[in-house]
């Protein structure tokens, strides 16, 4: 009988208004220690899907820049190819004896590019 009024005694305790103000205390506390916990990994994801959407530009800047890189380069090859054409005419011209007037800078350029080659 004295164990079962100690018990009681506790239970009194334990049930007070004060205990049950800390236990309500206790369990906002946890629900708020949840929904942080859900917000953090809300965050994360939004972080990582940020993170992914940017390499995914960064790529595409890249590709661009290497498309746009070879097609000048083509133009380029393009170009050099017309370049050694007309220079071919013109040294095959020079061979049989044919002399083109041009002025003073033009046939210093011109004679700048025989001499490279």
């Amino acid at each position: 009988m004295a164990k079962l009024l100690e018990e009681l005694r506790e239970a009194k305790e334990n049930h007070s208004p004060e205990m049950r103000h800390f236990l309500a205390l206790e369990r906002k506390i946890q629900k708020m220690e949840f929904k942080y916990a859900q917000r953090e990994q809300e965050f994360q994801q939004l972080i990582q899907q940020a993170r992914h959407n940017a390499d995914a530009e960064q790529i595409q800047e890249i590709e661009k820049w290497k498309k746009l890189a070879q097609f000048k380069n083509h133009e380029l090859e393009n170009f050099r190819t017309e370049l050694d054409s007309i220079l071919d005419v013109l040294r095959e011209l020079q061979r049989q004896g044919v002399v083109i007037p041009a002025p003073s800078s033009t046939r210093q350029t011109i004679s700048m590019f025989t001499r490279q080659l």
